[in-house]
């Protein structure tokens, strides 16, 4: 009989949808190809979502909550994985000194690269991270892995379909994130990443403030 981890990655590679197919590093971080190695290591696609997880603003943030929602079972374990192997004590909690610990253990960034990575994690300011926390990171990694994610992404947030995401469509996923201290900065937010300054956000500079690396290439290819 074929095990539910194997019809797991085969459905997964299988998606008719590009957004929701798995992509080929996320079949390899997959249990059913890991085996028993992902007893012992920490998987690739969650260190290197937080090594890349720095440069954030606050619609970057907002985006990958949303985002996380939509976060395949199989990422969210691994992710899990690495939070119960930090949280030392077990108090479901990662203090800075633990997830420096953690970083040091498998990266080559310094204090204050680590620093800022914690600080774009802790959204609540509480001084430690949470498993829901942690996983933002994930869910950005996942998001700017695949342009197709992107692109729903914007469609999500772009409800009446005219190409921009306005202000009252932004306050509207704030509202549903439970994010009320943020509808307050809503202009702040905005204007953030509002390059021409219309105050609304087209496709371009949503592209910009995700992943800066992508629109670059966009650009190049003018």
């Amino acid at each position: 009989p074929v095990s539910d981890e194997c019809m797991s990655i085969i459905g997964g590679m299988l998606k008719y949808s590009i957004a929701d197919r798995l992509t080929v590093h996320e079949s390899l971080e997959h249990p059913w190809l890991r085996g028993q190695a992902g007893d012992t290591q920490i998987p690739k696609t969650v260190i290197s979502s937080l090594s890349n997880f720095t440069g954030t603003c606050k619609f970057k943030l907002l985006v990958s909550k949303l985002f996380a929602k939509k976060l395949d079972p199989t990422t969210y374990n691994k992710t899990l994985e690495v939070f119960k192997k930090w949280d030392v004590d077990g108090d479901g909690e990662i203090t800075l000194e633990e997830f420096k610990k953690g970083m040091k253990e498998t990266t080559d960034l310094n204090d204050d690269q680590i620093a800022e990575i914690f600080k774009n994690l802790d959204s609540d300011d509480s001084r430690t991270i949470t498993i829901d926390e942690l996983v933002v990171s994930a869910a950005f990694n996942a998001l700017v892995s695949v342009d197709e994610r992107m692109h729903q992404a914007f469609c999500e947030l772009d409800e009446d379909g005219n190409g921009t995401i306005e202000l009252a469509e932004l306050k509207k996923v704030i509202q549903e994130l439970d994010e009320a201290k943020d509808i307050e900065n809503i202009d702040e937010i905005i204007a953030e990443i509002d390059i021409n300054g219309d105050g609304e956000i087209d496709y371009e500079e949503f592209l910009t403030a995700l992943h800066p690396q992508y629109n670059q290439k966009l650009r190049k290819g003018r």
